[in-house]
Order: C-alpha cells, then sequence, then structure tokens
C-alpha cells in the first residue's frame, strides 16, 4: 500500500508546512473538476485527501507513524483492544515475542512515536568546497543538544544528514523521533554555482580585449589561476579553467571554473585616444 506520504510527495521529517503545500498542489492538479470523466482523478483525490486527513492531524500523523514503524502490529489486530482479556496467553510475553524487546508493556505499546525534527544548516561556499566539522546546537524545546556534523566536500544544498533517536523525545515512553540536518549552501557574492562547476566574470578594458591581455582570476580555495585572453576577445566570451570548480562529492574530481569576459566600453576617450580609434575605423 502506497504511503501517506508517497501520495502527497513528502519525506518522512516534513514540516505542516511542507505538507499544506504538497496537498495544494496535489489537489490542484487531480481534482475533478479539472479533469473531468476521469475515474483515475477521482481515485488520486479521494487519496490525496485521505492522506492530508491523517498527515495534518499531529495526533493522527504520529498513529499513523507508529503503525507503518510497527506493521506487525496493526497485522495482528492489537489496536481493536481486548475487553475481555486475552485467554491463555500472557499478554506482554506476546508483544515482546512481535517486537523483540524486553519490558515491552501495553503503556508502551498505545504510546506514539515521537517526531523526527528538521533542522537548516547554512554553510559558505566555502565550507561546502573543503568539507568540515561543525557543532549544531538543536533547541527541542527547553532542551538543547549539540550535534556533531561531518560536512563533506561538495556537498550541495538539499543534502540531509540523519541522526537516529536524536529528535523530539517529549512524548513519555515512546521511541525519540528522529533528527534531520538540511544543509544549505548560501550564495558567494562572486561565483554562481551549477552543480560542480562555478562561474563569475572578469571585466576588461575594450583595448585589452582587442589587443589580447592576461588576467587573474582567483578561485574559491583561494588559489590565483593566470589565463590568457586572446586578442580579438569579444564581450561574454567563456573561458574555462579546468578543475578549478567544486569537488564532486565522494569522488576525487572536480567541476571547472567558467569565467565569462565582459568588456567595457569607455564612455569618455581623450583626443589621443580618439585619433587612435578613428584611425583603426
Amino acid at each position: 500500500m502506497t504511503s501517506y506520504y508517497d501520495i502527497l510527495g513528502v519525506s518522512h521529517a516534513a514540516s505542516e508546512q511542507d505538507i499544506k503545500k504538497a496537498y495544494r498542489t496535489a489537489a490542484m492538479k487531480w481534482h475533478p473538476d479539472r479533469n473531468q470523466n476521469s475515474p483515475e482523478s477521482q481515485k488520486k483525490f479521494q487519496e490525496i485527501n485521505q492522506a492530508y486527513e491523517h498527515l495534518s492531524d499531529p495526533e493522527k500523523r504520529r498513529k499513523y507513524d507508529f503503525e507503518q514503524a510497527h506493521p506487525q502490529a496493526s497485522r495482528a489486530g492489537f489496536n481493536q483492544g481486548f475487553p475481555g482479556g486475552f485467554p491463555g496467553a500472557n499478554f506482554e510475553d506476546m508483544l515482546r515475542d512481535i517486537f523483540g524487546q524486553q519490558g515491552f508493556t501495553w503503556h508502551n505499546f498505545h504510546a506514539p512515536r515521537n517526531r523526527d525534527v528538521q533542522y537548516t544548516l547554512h554553510v559558505s561556499l566555502e565550507d561546502a568546497f573543503a568539507g568540515r566539522q561543525m557543532t549544531v546546537t538543536v533547541n527541542l524545546g527547553a532542551v538543547s543538544r549539540n550535534i556533531n556534523c561531518n560536512i563533506p566536500a561538495g556537498v550541495e544544498s538539499g543534502f540531509r544528514l540523519r541522526f537516529p533517536a536524536q529528535g523530539d523525545n517529549s512524548v513519555p515512553n515512546a521511541p525519540a523521533g528522529d533528527l534531520y540536518i538540511i544543509v544549505n549552501v548560501q550564495n558567494h557574492p562572486r561565483f554562481e554555482r551549477h552543480g560542480p562547476h562555478l562561474h563569475c566574470h572578469v571585466t576588461v578594458d575594450a583595448w585589452k580585449a582587442a589587443l589580447g591581455t592576461e588576467v587573474t582570476i582567483l578561485g574559491v580555495d583561494s588559489q590565483k589561476n593566470t589565463v590568457r585572453l586572446a586578442p580579438g576577445t569579444q564581450p561574454n566570451s567563456q573561458i574555462v579553467i579546468p578543475n578549478q570548480g567544486m569537488p564532486v562529492m565522494g569522488t576525487t574530481q572536480r567541476g571547472n571554473l567558467i569565467v565569462n569576459v565582459k568588456v567595457i566600453i569607455p564612455a569618455v576617450v581623450d583626443p589621443g585616444q580618439r585619433s587612435i580609434l578613428q584611425q583603426l575605423q
């Protein structure tokens, strides 16, 4: 059976706002008024509403998460209750047989799993280039935790680190949720990132572009890259400096540094410069 999270296209760590946004998008796409005479759309729309009904309600979501994490319980029918007792067997022993846990009690069984928590970690492009060991302080209500994060070199925005059982733990006798740290690589004043490649620009005067010149480009790792512009370099020409971009995460490869050339035409020229330009004309 498709999970409610998959129906809405969100992760288990999705926030209430993420769930609401995903529901609106899916509901607009599959609304029967937009897909008339389509049984599939009606079915999809019902599934979307059912998923949102469960995931938008914190209590229903906790119960659903618990049932998904412990499918044995649902199959055994324990959620229906036993008003007359469970004849011929010790109920807690049966729970231990199913879950393989010592000391599992009826109170434990009914306690929902605590919520997962998301934390966004903002890192600079330089940190994303080099990789860093970083300590993050996460506030969970009245509790603060210091989490050591290993940020790999070449990390991109959206990369997720999972820390099991480090999330919410506010519901007593229930398993702690997980902590997800989501990396966000901040924009850089000089570089624009496209995957492993970095783009920047260099500005040269028109006559230097015409005659040819050397320019020095400072990389994200502060390395100086000196390149030669050929005579007659045109505006918006690109220079590719191989292997001077971002690391490709998990490999020894690097992307390229791509330099866009901006040619500046002087607004005012002195008489000598004007004479030379007139001769060239």
